[in-house]
């Protein structure tokens, strides 16, 4: 399919492109360029509008409006001529579609996509774009290929800590729990409202203390 392209349209084609990416964006690209000639030669036969309302309408090269008020061909056996008229919004759907293929692949492989991801899909270079499709099959996650020392990757550190804080916590409070019920039976509900409340320090601080302490009031205030 690739080979039946123009040269002209594989001069922008991103290197390197994985085969199955670029065959998915070879027919992104004959498919908007079969609607829009189709479109335009509608419009143009409708006599309605100027080759420039229409060129501008649909974001199509004036130029190509022209030829096709000239000769209404909207095949696919393109001259040389048409690609050079073609080059630069061939160029442009090409880029479009590449966005739009690395969100699909994103989406498939790990869902919907968080808010931080697809602001960062829209507001990427288009280079970066390209290195991401390349890079996608390598990844964990979206975030994992997307991210950088920006705000995801902040904010995924204070969310990784926050993980590892609750854990350690839940596995100091279930250690001095069972210590507590050993050495001094049934804990109270209040001595239990104490531990889910204390921070890490102070856990840490109960559970050296227990090892020396004969009263529960000596090791955990009920204040």
């Amino acid at each position: 399919m690739f080979a039946q392209l123009p040269k002209k349209y594989q001069q922008f084609t991103p290197s390197p492109t994985r085969f199955q990416h670029r065959e998915w964006l070879v027919g992104w690209l004959q498919g908007r360029l079969e609607v829009a000639r189709k479109l335009v030669v509608a419009q143009v036969k409708a006599e309605a509008q100027t080759d420039e309302e229409i060129a501008q309408r649909y974001e199509f090269p004036l130029a190509e409006v022209q030829a096709l008020r000239e000769k209404p061909d909207i095949s696919w056996d393109l001259s040389g001529q048409a690609a050079d008229r073609l080059e630069g919004w061939a160029e442009r759907v090409w880029r479009e579609g590449e966005r739009h293929l690395l969100k699909k692949i994103l989406v498939d492989r790990f869902g919907c996509l968080s808010e931080w991801a697809t602001k960062r899909l829209d507001t990427a270079e288009n280079s970066q774009i390209s290195q991401w499709l390349y890079a996608v099959d390598f990844a964990g996650t979206a975030e994992d290929l997307l991210e950088d020392e920006g705000e995801y990757a902040q904010g995924r550190k204070t969310l990784i800590e926050q993980w590892t804080d609750s854990g350690i916590r839940q596995g100091l409070r279930l250690a001095l729990c069972r210590q507590i019920s050993t050495k001094f039976g049934e804990l109270p509900g209040w001595v239990e409202r104490r531990l889910d409340q204390t921070d890490l320090e102070q856990l840490y601080s109960w559970l050296e203390k227990i090892l020396v302490v004969d009263r529960l009031e000596a090791l955990v205030s009920s204040e």
